[in-house]
């Protein structure tokens, strides 16, 4: 377990299992079983902590280290986007449309780039009208970038 415990994103974004709510408040975070989960605020309290829907089925995400960091955005107004470092300390992007229940198979967002620790920090930001970045924290350090352009690939730093 990290220094300072897991690391959780939150956003407000369509979830069925919160159907009284257009967009609870939703919580990502890696579980103790090393998988990303999300829990929602319901009408007075949490709705559940369920590992995600993915459209490879169950098993088609690798475990994920404990204290991962991740960010959760919204890359386009129906998109939600969820990114956290992943395999080979790179990170990796999962996402799922609105009226959708499954979120894609996580990939990595770039071919290469700087090893991302996975206690790193991560940060996502947008430029109007649809420049989006995403910065983490280096092994040394730094601060690195990537970013997108709308719906386009992810471009390396």
């Amino acid at each position: 377990m990290p220094e300072f415990g897991p690391k959780i994103a939150l956003i407000r974004f369509q979830n069925k299992f919160v159907p009284e709510i257009p967009e609870p408040l939703n919580a990502f975070f890696i579980a103790r079983s090393n998988k990303l989960h999300n829990s929602a605020a319901g009408v007075s309290s949490w709705v559940g902590s369920r590992e995600l829907d993915w459209v490879g089925g169950p098993g088609a995400m690798e475990p994920i280290q404990i204290g991962s960091a991740l960010v959760a955005f919204k890359q386009l107004e129906n998109q939600l986007s969820v990114v956290f470092v992943g395999k080979g300390q790179q990170l990796h992007v999962t996402w799922r449309g609105r009226g959708f229940d499954k979120f894609n198979n996580p990939t990595p967002m770039v071919a290469h780039h700087e090893f991302a620790p996975p206690g790193s920090s991560l940060a996502a930001g947008r430029l109007p009208p649809d420049l989006w970045f995403v910065l983490f924290v280096d092994g040394q350090g730094a601060i690195n970038s990537l970013r997108a352009s709308g719906h386009h690939n992810w471009q390396g730093p």
